[in-house]
């Protein structure tokens, strides 16, 4: 049985409703800010105490002048190398936002059209699908995550900057790939849709991505010290490590190329990301006014899927009506990254640091926070607290409708109804269900209703828990979504009975040791880390962050929830082996 505290960390992305943290240094332009100065700086000493993060370093734009910019820490503990604006991080997927970039200067000069189906552009791209006639994936698709593409490609090969040929392994390795979704029907994010898209700016330009987009988008940008190689980069003493804390120890972490370049491989500084906030807040990435404009529009939500998201940019509203673009990357590789900006105001803020937890639930609500503070300032308004909504009656039988056992964050969550209440249970946690409409509860827990919370402060307020239950309808759309004080969700399919599947699924039980899936299907080489995939609370699980999988048949696989979900595994019964994307999963006695 879990832990109390590990249920609740799971369960939330928890640390995403703490109050936030940081520290910092001194930058320029600080008069007239002298409060928001000092509040920054206790912000981040804050964050980097509370997170335990060797460096971090902070940004903050308005209009053509950078408000403050500091560095705090180190980015090299064992040598006691300092963090400096000029000190170099890896970005991972903020490098998105960039291809995103570079794909609307062509659709300014006329050499892409957002509706047009990629296969347009890369006549030899196909994947396979359990979904029929799934329609066109278009570039438009791609931009916002709504292609249905896998998370990532089908094969295993080294970063090589000198080999102009990888993305091109990316577009032919598609083939042996299957969609999670169908093309338009739901978020799910993907790397190998923006390796796709740089495969085509090769295509454009013909030159190889990483040398065409420092030579010109970067640098027109006024990047000077940005890469998409670490190869590049003169003083390998700037190179930020990444660190991984553990009882009270920090584990270094090397960088080094991915080769998923145009999806995670962009390196950088923090007055090149001061650089980039001004080119952006003053529109001066592309010739026509209109473009940026087009990226920041969300596209697709819908109340079933209703993560907000531009071409290329993530997007929410903050202090009520302002819209707030922002990106973040890693942190899992021991560097985290966030660029946010608020356009109309043009206030912009850019965070990095070398730590695993340095991550989205963190850096979100932090960017949010000082963001709001510096609106109040500048538009001389305070942000009204959001009420919580009343609570309403509801018919037995509507809350016998949402019964069921549901999927969150890679548990089982089980909700039914007892005494005219809707009840939900995951991990041992017992939460009870307000309704404040038809569809949409808020959630309690007995904690804070007699004052405890107050007294323990656990790591999650039940109170920024919203959630909704979508109409039933496809198997695909029976689902219940989590929403994480306005800031992140999680869509929770319903799990079916074991004994329901028409399928033998006992054979596909055992312990598995991960090789790299080379082509041909090959097995290449074998990494250290061991999976199982077993039984538990009536649910088929995978170790690790592959979570609950359904069986569809006596081959085939697909995995419910986590950054994997909708995607499918093959079982190969000669051999009991399993594959999933650039991965081989070898059975072990």
């Amino acid at each position: 049985m879990r832990s109390f505290r590990g249920i609740l960390r799971s369960l939330i992305l928890i640390l995403l409703l703490f109050p936030l943290s940081g520290s910092c240094a001194n930058g320029p332009h600080e008069e007239g800010h002298t409060d928001s100065t000092a509040y920054i700086e206790k912000e981040m000493r804050r964050m980097m105490r509370k997170h335990h993060l060797p460096a971090m370093a902070l940004s903050i734009v308005e209009d053509e002048e950078v408000l403050f910019q500091g560095a705090r820490g180190y980015i090299d503990l064992e040598n006691k190398i300092p963090a400096t604006a000029q000190s170099v991080f890896k970005l991972y997927s903020v490098s998105k936002a960039f291809t995103a970039l570079e794909i609307f200067r062509e659709i300014e000069e006329g050499m892409v059209d957002l509706e047009t189906p990629i296969s347009e552009y890369l006549p030899d791209f196909s994947i396979q699908n359990r979904f029929g006639d799934h329609g066109p994936i278009s570039i438009k698709n791609i931009l916002a995550h709504r292609s249905g593409l896998p998370r990532n490609g089908c094969i295993t090969c080294l970063p090589d900057e000198n080999d102009p040929y990888t993305l091109e392994k990316f577009e032919r390795s598609a083939a042996d790939c299957y969609m999670a979704y169908p093309a338009g029907f739901q978020y799910h994010y993907s790397n190998l849709g923006y390796n796709l898209l740089g495969r085509i700016v090769e295509q454009n330009r013909h030159t190889g991505f990483a040398s065409y987009m420092k030579t010109h988008l970067l640098q027109d940008l006024g990047m000077e010290s940005s890469t998409f190689h670490l190869g590049e980069i003169s003083d390998m003493q700037e190179v930020a490590l990444g660190y991984e804390y553990y009882k009270r120890k920090q584990y270094p972490m090397l960088q080094s190329d991915i080769n998923n370049v145009p999806s995670g491989n962009l390196y950088s500084t923090l007055e090149d990301l001061s650089a980039f906030l001004k080119a952006l807040l003053n529109n001066e990435v592309f010739a026509k006014e209109n473009t940026l404009k087009q990226m920041y529009c969300d596209h697709y939500s819908t109340e079933k899927d209703p993560e907000t998201m531009g071409l290329g940019w993530k997007t929410m509203k903050i202090t009520g009506d302002e819209l707030m673009i922002w990106h973040d990357g890693g942190p899992d590789e021991g560097i985290g990254a966030l660029v946010a900006f608020v356009p109309n105001q043009k206030l912009g803020i850019a965070m990095v640091a070398n730590s695993t937890r340095f991550s989205s639930d963190k850096t979100v609500p932090f960017a949010m926070d000082i963001l709001t503070r510096l609106l109040e300032k500048k538009l001389n308004r305070e942000v009204a607290k959001a009420e919580k909504p009343p609570e309403i009656s509801l018919p037995a039988e509507v809350l016998k409708e949402y019964e069921g056992n549901y999927i969150a964050w890679g548990m089982p969550m089980a909700v039914e109804s007892r005494k005219a209440k809707l009840k939900g249970k995951v991990g041992g946690l017992a939460l009870d269900l307000i309704p404040t409409s038809e569809t949409e509860f808020r959630v309690s827990h007995w904690m804070d209703r007699i004052g405890l919370t107050l007294i323990i402060r656990p790591p999650v307020e039940f109170s920024k828990i919203s959630i909704t239950f979508t109409e039933t309808g496809s198997p695909l759309q029976e689902s219940m979504i989590i929403h994480l004080n306005h800031i992140s969700l999680e869509i929770c399919p319903r799990y079916p009975e074991l004994t329901s599947l028409n399928t033998r699924w006992s054979h596909f039980l055992g312990n598995y040791q991960l090789a790299e899936r080379l082509p041909g299907n090959r097995a290449g080489e074998l990494r250290g880390d061991r999976y199982s995939i077993y039984v538990e609370d009536d649910v088929l699980k995978v170790s690790g962050t592959f979570g609950p999988i359904i069986p569809l048949d006596d081959h085939s696989i697909r995995i419910v929830s986590g950054p994997f979900a909708g995607e499918t595994m093959e079982y190969f019964p000669e051999s009991g082996q399993i594959l999933h994307q650039n991965i081989v999963f070898i059975p072990k006695p």
